[in-house]
Order: structure tokens, then C-alpha cells, then sequence
């Protein structure tokens, strides 16, 4: 018996007459996927007896032949070891659409909400939503604006994997004035004493728009700057600011407001919240404690700001200016909403998937993977660390209650697919969605040249050779003659970086992480950095034409094979080869100059 995966043989089974026979995963070690499969069964001679195929399961049922209909059908009795029964017919879902608000305002964003679809088989559900022709969304909720006045049709199709059962409402979009007087008292707030204008609501997208957190000398300077994209005012009484899960108190905001397309700066003095130098993440909730907005950063430079840009990505800003200057920020309320698709991973089949495989799968995705220990938890950052096989990934944990864990371990990881920075991850609920599977021989990092550090090896452990071209910050730059690789030193890594200067020869060993300017490579411990001797290279190429290699061989018309120097060899080499060779030849040519002179003297002399 075999799937695509493994093969395994059958022990001693006798099968008489009209017999069933159920073998469980304990005696095959055959895992059945719960997206799509193929099983085969064969005799004892290889000879395929017979196979079945599946592209899509319903948890809970079993897939069962019927003789009558020759067909296989689902069923939600199970009968191992029996005659196959079935339990039919399936119930149709019951699709419903539900909002946050209906009215909106133009721009406001709004969730709506399939939550209230049921299903009297309790069969899992999947959701799928239209407006228009341009926009489409699964999960059972979503998040979305429009800025034009109007009434939008708004579609939901429910799935039972049996029915596909259609709703259609409509949202009407008004004047915020108009939403306001719509507004139930408990949604709406005036105060004059606080200057609030009466055409203002409590609730709506605000986003955190730029940080100071690492200001020169003391950090009493730090401040978060707010941006609200709406064309009403929003009142922000008992709205929630707060950095890092584990961080700073939270602070309430009180007798605030924030006009229509306008920014509000708020400071340290005010916050009392302490903004890391290292990495940190500012969060913004509501007056329902709903997360808002949040913003993670790394790479701290001093005396700059953390901003939001045009193009909707954050860059690191020395032009800092903490009043409600206008940067010219586009207009963020549909921006980053258009194609998002929200997961309840509760109505969801966690997919298997191989780790070189991971980033073909949609964020959002729930899925089970296994890859080994390339860096404790800790080490890196308190709240992640990396598995590596092909390249790798960052699993993530914001409660910090790691298992116990160590380089080299094998462990398998159930988490959701998400990206952060530009990074993609696993984000894991509790602990015991990692486990450890077997002891194993710590990762052997790749040996990569500095200018292919890109996609495809994010998470990978891997080793680096190049000259030091320049020193910033937390951050070193090398350069082996292909391209700049940017090396990130991590605060709680605790590595002390070796004495260089620019034009030295650095090797490194780290993982590739991305961030919003761009990849970097972290070193882990202090043994993966350190000084070499460019001699070493050149070593290396003795007995052997430079530049020589199987691979960079070329044929040319006559047949004849000739070398070629590659691309990507250091300028520094050639360098040193030719400065030794030129040595060489200005050497032998003063000793034939003094040789002939002493000879013409020689004979001038017996002359």
C-alpha cells in the first residue's frame, strides 16, 4: 500500500469472502492529507490492484464506495471494518451579512461580518465575498471603505462543501453629518469643554503614521503621531495606546480628538510609554479595545523617525518634526484594504505542508510543518526564532512560553501563515503547538556570495565571506565583488563585534531576515563572525588557473576548452594576484639590468 509520499508492506492479512478490513496511520505510518491524496494498493507481485483519489476532505466524514451508485460518497457514519453505510442528505447552510455600521461615511472602515451563518449539519463552512467585479474576499470577515457617496451590493456565497448557498445586501455610504445624526447617543460624544466638534464619532480607521523612539541623549523626547484619513473627527476618549505585548503600561487617552485629515502628535510626557532602541511594536485600539492599527520596528536609527510613506511602507527619516506636519500621505482609508482576506483558523483544516513549500500558500493559511532548530528563542528576539530546511521561516510567539527547545532539534510547528515587515512567518497560539520531534545534528549553513541574498533564501541559515566596505549603526556592510550584504547585530544576541576596519575580510554565519529596507543577515553567536586572511582565499586557488572551475569552462568553436575569470570573483583577488605577478617581473628585470652592467664593466675592463 502507498501514497505519493511513502510505501509501505502489508504483514500477514487473510481476507475471506465478502470480509472488510480496516488498517489504521498506527500500522501503515501513512498520514492521509486533508487537502488531496492518492492511495494504491498492490499484490504481492507489484501488480497495481486498485487505487482511489481525493482533492478536497469534510472533517469528520468518511469517504465510502457505494456498490449500488459504483461511486465514492462522503458520509458521516464511519464503519471501519463494515459494510459501508451512509448518511444522507445534507442540510443547506443558512447564509446571513452583518455589519459594523450601515450607514458609513466616506472613507470609514467598516467590517462585515458572516459570523451569523449557520449550518444545521454543523458541516465546516467557507465564505467567499464579491463587490463588484473588482473586489473579492474569504474568510467570515473582512474590512473595506468607499469613498463615494452611494449604495453598494455587497455578496456572500456560503459553503458546505455539499451547497453553495448565495445572500445579497446592500450598505449605503452618507455624509458624515448625516452618519453622525444616524448614530446611535451611545456612538456619539459632544463635549465643547474639549473643544471636540459636535460632528465627531467615536469610532473609525485612525493609523499610526510616524515614531521618534531613539531621540540623541535622553529619551524623555520619544512621541507617536497619529493620522486620521476620514472627512469627519473622531474622538479618541478611552482609546488605548500601547508598544510591545509585555512592554509599557497602557495608556487610556483622555480629552482628545483628532480632525478630519489632520495628525495628532502624542509624547512620552503624556504616554509615559518607553519606546525600545531596538525593536518594538506600537499598537492602537479603540474604545471597544479593537485593534486599530500597529506598527513593528527594528533598526533603530538615532535621532530619526520611523515614517510612512506614499507608497504605503515605513522608512527610517532624519528630518524629524513632531507638529502635524502634512507629508503629503495618501489617503490610507481603502489603502491596504482592497484585497484583504481575513481567516478564522477555527473553520479551517490545518494544511500539511512541506517547508520549501510554505511561501506557495496564502497568508492566512493554517498549516502544519516540521524543519529543524537554527536559533534558540531568545537569541535573535524574545518572541521568535527560525527552523530551517529549504531555506526556512520565523516562527513566531508573542506569550513567550517557549517549549524547551535547542539547535539541532527537529520539531514540527502549527501555526497560521502570516508576514510582518515584509517577512513571512508562522504565528503559534500556545506552546503546545510546537513539539519536539527527534534529536539531530545542528543546520549547516549555505555558503551564499553577498550579492545573492534575496526571496528565495528568506529564513535560511547561511555563510558569507566579504570584505568590509562599511560600519552603521547596529549594522555592518560586506562585499565579496557580487554586491552589499547587510550584517544586523541583534541586541540579545550579546555578540561582541570583532576589531575591524574597512578593507578587512569578514566570514559570517546568520539567518536571512526582511525587513522594510530590505534583507539583512543575523548573526547568532559570537562564533559565527569573525576575521580571515585574505591569504586564505588566495590558498585556496593555488595548483589552479584563477578563476578556474568546472563550471567555468567554455567550449569554444574549435573544440578547445579555455577558462574564464567569473563575474563574481572578488576585485580584491585579482588584485593581490596581479600586484604579486607584477612584483615578480619588476624583480627579474633590476637582476638582468645589474647583471648586464656588471658584464659591460667586465669587458670594458679587459678592453
Amino acid at each position: 500500500m502507498s501514497d505519493l509520499s511513502k510505501v509501505i508492506t502489508l504483514g500477514a492479512i487473510t481476507l475471506v469472502p465478502g470480509e472488510y478490513k480496516a488498517i489504521y496511520r498506527t500500522e501503515t505510518k501513512i498520514a492521509l492529507n486533508n487537502s488531496s491524496e492518492k492511495i494504491y494498493l498492490y499484490d504481492n507481485n507489484g501488480n497495481l490492484i486498485d487505487e482511489i483519489s481525493y482533492n478536497s476532505t469534510i472533517k469528520g466524514y468518511s469517504l465510502s464506495y457505494n456498490i449500488k451508485q459504483n461511486e465514492f460518497l462522503w458520509s458521516s457514519t464511519k464503519t471501519p471494518s463494515k459494510m459501508n453505510e451512509f448518511t444522507m442528505p445534507n442540510e443547506p447552510p443558512e447564509a446571513i451579512i452583518t455589519f459594523s455600521h450601515n450607514p458609513v461615511a466616506p472613507t470609514e472602515v467598516f467590517t462585515v461580518f458572516a459570523t451569523n451563518s449557520t449550518d444545521p449539519d454543523n458541516d465546516a463552512l467557507s465564505y467567499f465575498w464579491e463587490i463588484g467585479k473588482k473586489f473579492q474576499a474569504s474568510g467570515e470577515q473582512f474590512k473595506y471603505s468607499f469613498d463615494a457617496l452611494g449604495e453598494y451590493l455587497i455578496k456572500l456565497t456560503v459553503s458546505d462543501k455539499y451547497h453553495n448557498i448565495v445572500a445579497t445586501t446592500t450598505i449605503s455610504v452618507m455624509p458624515a453629518v448625516d452618519v453622525v445624526s444616524l448614530r446611535s447617543q451611545s456612538d456619539i460624544k459632544s463635549d465643547k469643554a474639549t473643544g471636540s466638534d459636535p460632528a465627531a464619532i467615536t469610532s473609525g480607521q485612525i493609523f499610526i503614521t510616524e515614531i521618534f523612539p531613539n531621540p540623541a541623549g535622553a529619551d524623555n523626547d520619544e512621541w507617536i503621531k497619529l493620522y486620521n484619513p476620514n472627512n469627519f473627527n473622531i474622538i479618541l476618549d478611552n482609546w488605548i495606546i500601547d508598544d510591545q505585548e509585555g512592554g509599557s503600561k497602557p495608556h487610556t487617552i483622555i480629552d482628545r480628538s483628532i480632525g478630519a485629515k489632520e495628525y495628532l502628535t502624542l509624547g512620552k510626557e503624556e504616554t509615559k510609554i518607553m519606546l525600545n532602541n531596538t525593536s518594538d511594536e506600537v499598537r492602537l485600539f479603540d474604545i471597544k479595545e479593537k485593534l486599530i492599527d500597529s506598527v513593528l520596528y527594528d533598526d533603530v536609527k538615532e535621532e530619526q523617525t520611523y515614517l510612512k510613506t506614499d507608497e504605503d511602507t515605513w522608512v527610517w527619516s532624519g528630518e524629524v518634526q513632531a507638529e502635524s506636519v502634512d507629508y503629503s500621505i495618501t489617503d490610507y482609508a481603502t489603502a491596504g484594504y482592497e484585497a484583504i482576506n481575513i481567516y478564522n483558523a477555527t473553520n479551517q483544516d490545518i494544511v500539511d505542508i512541506d517547508l520549501p513549500d510554505i511561501r506557495e500558500l496564502e497568508l492566512g493559511t493554517e498549516v502544519r510543518v516540521q524543519g529543524t532548530v537554527a536559533v534558540e528563542p531568545g537569541v535573535l528576539g524574545k518572541t521568535y526564532f527560525y527552523i530551517t530546511g529549504s531555506p526556512g521561516i520565523q516562527v513566531y510567539f508573542y506569550k513567550k512560553d517557549w517549549p524547551q527547545m535547542q539547535v539541532g532539534d527537529m520539531v514540527g510547528v502549527i501555526g497560521e501563515l502570516t508576514e510582518s515587515n515584509n517577512e513571512t512567518r508562522l504565528k503559534v497560539a500556545s506552546k503546545e503547538d510546537i513539539v519536539s520531534l527527534y534529536e539531530s545534528d545542528p543546520p549547516e549553513p549555505m555558503d551564499m556570495q553577498t550579492g545573492d541574498i534575496s526571496e528565495n533564501i528568506e529564513g535560511a541559515l547561511i555563510a558569507l565571506a566579504g570584505e568590509l566596505v562599511e560600519k552603521k549603526g547596529t549594522s555592518w556592510f560586506i562585499d565579496d565583488g557580487t554586491g552589499e550584504a547587510k550584517i544586523t547585530f541583534q541586541p540579545t544576541a550579546n555578540i561582541t563585534k570583532p576589531t575591524a576596519k574597512s578593507g578587512d575580510w569578514i566570514r559570517v554565519v546568520g539567518l536571512v531576515s526582511e525587513t522594510q529596507s530590505g534583507y539583512r543577515v543575523l548573526p547568532r553567536y559570537q562564533s559565527d563572525i569573525g576575521l580571515i586572511d585574505p591569504d586564505e582565499i588566495l590558498a585556496q586557488d593555488a595548483g589552479q588557473v584563477l578563476g578556474a572551475s568546472a563550471d567555468n569552462m567554455q567550449s569554444d568553436a574549435d573544440g578547445i576548452q579555455r577558462f574564464r575569470i567569473p563575474e563574481n570573483n572578488q576585485p580584491n583577488k585579482i588584485f593581490i594576484y596581479l600586484l604579486i605577478t607584477s612584483g615578480a617581473l619588476i624583480i627579474l628585470l633590476i637582476s638582468l639590468i645589474i647583471k648586464f652592467r656588471m658584464e659591460t664593466k667586465k669587458r670594458s675592463k679587459s678592453a
